[in-house]
């Protein structure tokens, strides 16, 4: 029998693998590890949604994923225990990856086992960040879910039953959601070199239904001249749009708004977990809708103050993806550059120097942690052009890259076309 738990905290639940091999990749969360024989599982994992994920090697190949949640004990259970504290995996040699075990019968035979391996086989959740419940390590993976919803997970990757392939419920049929490296929205399918839209869904997993972000038509149906031209410039109409596809007819906006945020929050997750090019695309698609907006900016305010406060979080792990998620230093990011100019220059606009104070103090702070970690100068008075005098005297030409896309010059310079 597993240990008595602490009379002041109740057990918390423990994923239990069967089969795993040597030398496997497997990742929890923010936490990753190469398997070794003597790790049997992870103990003490906190309420809330959680992604377990691995492959057969550590290296950048095909890795598959699993979403699935963890309920807080409530008065209803007996004793305030957790719903279900073991939740087993088995190693798929088929798929090379852990996936939730079916039969009940191996959850029953994992709870007989647990004592066995509970001081030395487990992992502990809690350890890697503090002691505390949850410790640095869980307080930082809620923040990066805040927002993801059984119902978003339905919706991008399909919804799943909640029972088990014998019909049977209990432990074991906890519902969960599966996604892998190389799964793929069907307007990203043609875009990545030699994948097929066969080789983007694995067995039993559907692609990925993301909500259609077209960047290059942001304005209504029948929209011509000016309109087209404003909502270009202010996408807040197609923000709205996207945000009454989130949900069904009808429904509340502010709970489409929420799943908007979800959607970033999850295909940021998947990028730093699996290296997903799609959800890579995604994020910005969405990123560049939400940061491209004036007239909700007045609107909504306090829904930007969490779009911009969202980013900040993402942006302190961008370099915990694998050979970073773009080069914050470099070209690589001065797509994001030009998007958080444009969103400064429209809060200063709109909101002056009397209102928008959380907005600003957020966006403020964005700033700072960009100018510390990665020293990005994004004010308005900083020198993009000028003269550079060489050692020899000579005076060449000089301007930042991408100065005239952001100002709107040279090649970017608005065209007035005659339809006439």
């Amino acid at each position: 029998m597993p240990p008595p738990p602490s009379t002041s905290t109740p057990p918390m639940p423990t994923l239990i693998f069967h089969s795993l091999p040597n030398n496997a990749f497997l990742g929890l969360d923010l936490l990753s590890l190469t398997t070794s024989p003597k790790l049997q599982g992870i103990k003490n994992l906190p309420p809330g949604y959680h992604f377990l994920y691995s492959s057969s090697d550590a290296s950048l190949s095909t890795r598959h994923g699993y979403w699935f949640f963890i309920p807080a004990p409530t008065p209803a259970t007996e004793g305030g225990q957790y719903e279900s504290k073991i939740i087993p995996w088995r190693w798929s040699g088929e798929n090379e990856c852990l996936i939730p075990e079916a039969d009940v019968s191996d959850t029953e035979s994992a709870q007989a086992d647990l004592g066995r391996v509970w001081e030395r086989g487990l992992l502990d959740y809690t350890q890697p960040g503090s002691r505390k419940e949850g410790g640095k390590l869980g307080s930082e993976w809620r923040e990066l879910t805040e927002y993801i919803t059984d119902d978003l997970l339905d919706r991008v990757l399909g919804a799943v039953a909640s029972q088990d392939r014998a019909g049977k419920r209990g432990p074991a049929s906890r519902r969960s959601w599966s996604i892998s490296s190389v799964s793929s929205a069907p307007q990203d399918v043609e875009k990545i070199p030699g994948l097929t839209t066969s080789e983007a869904v694995i067995e039993g997993e559907k692609q990925l239904e993301f909500l259609p972000i077209d960047l290059k038509r942001t304005w209504r149906e029948g929209a011509v001249g000016r309109e087209r031209t404003d909502a270009v410039r202010d996408r807040s109409w197609y923000l709205g749009q996207l945000i009454e596809l989130a949900v069904e007819s009808g429904g509340d906006k502010r709970v489409g708004a929420a799943q908007l945020l979800g959607e970033l929050q999850l295909c940021f997750l998947m990028i730093l977990t699996l290296a997903n090019w799609s959800c890579l695309e995604q994020w910005k698609r969405i990123l560049g809708v939400l940061l491209s907006c004036r007239q909700a900016l007045v609107e909504v305010g306090d829904y930007f103050v969490a779009v911009v406060r969202l980013l900040r979080i993402q942006l302190k792990h961008c370099q915990d993806v694998e050979g970073g998620l773009f080069d914050l230093k470099e070209e690589g990011a001065g797509w994001l550059k030009g998007l958080l100019a444009q969103f400064r220059r429209n809060v200063e606009e709109l909101f002056g120097t009397a209102n928008g104070e959380m907005l600003k103090t957020e966006l403020k702070q964005l700033e700072q942690d960009l100018r510390d970690e990665y020293g990005w100068e994004t004010g308005k008075d900083i020198l993009k052009r000028g003269l550079l005098e060489l050692e020899d005297g000579e005076r060449v030409d000089m301007d930042m890259n991408g100065a005239d896309e952001e100002d709107e010059t040279g090649e970017y310079a608005p065209v007035v076309v005659d339809l006439e």
